[in-house]
């Protein structure tokens, strides 16, 4: 089995996601891992991000994101524009967004990821991206992308 991301939450707490839809948590700095329930349909987590335990979304290939409130025992598909492979999910403030192949960067606003309004097109891919204050995104990618966003206009998301 691959692993595809580690969150650590705190000192103690962590959750790693993997290949065929894995989920481990740790509540012990990692001394013990718990499997929990796993991701539907053996899905393949390219991202992952938990705002808490229990709280959190993955990203997946297809442009898929999936959001649970109950620490992975059920996922709720959440609406895309986008069905191109997300690689990362970035939380800025109280802003989600997502970056992904064929330059994607998505928002969340009420249980959909749209684009970022006024953002520029980029062609290349988006592997991640670094918060600058509240403002902005530093977003990276191929083809030597380094491109500052401004995501204030975006608006607030959840």
């Amino acid at each position: 089995m691959q692993f595809t991301a580690i969150q650590w939450l705190d000192k103690e707490h962590a959750i790693v996601t993997g290949e065929f839809g894995s989920l481990y948590i740790t509540e012990d700095s990692g001394e013990s891992w718990e499997r929990g329930n796993d991701i539907p349909n053996e899905f393949y987590p390219m991202a992952t991000w938990f705002r808490t335990m229990n709280e959190g979304w993955v990203a997946g290939l297809s442009g898929t994101i999936l959001h649970t409130n109950d620490r992975g025992v059920t996922w709720t598909r959440q609406t895309s524009v986008s069905n191109t492979p997300i690689y990362n999910l970035i939380p800025q403030g109280d802003r989600l967004y997502a970056v992904g192949d064929s330059g994607t960067l998505l928002q969340l606003n009420d249980n959909h990821w749209g684009r970022v309004p006024n953002a520029p097109r980029l062609f290349s891919y988006l592997i991640t991206a670094i918060p600058q204050g509240d403002e902005k995104l530093l977003v990276m990618g191929g083809q030597g992308t380094i491109s500052p966003i401004q995501t204030t206009s975006a608006g607030s998301a959840q």
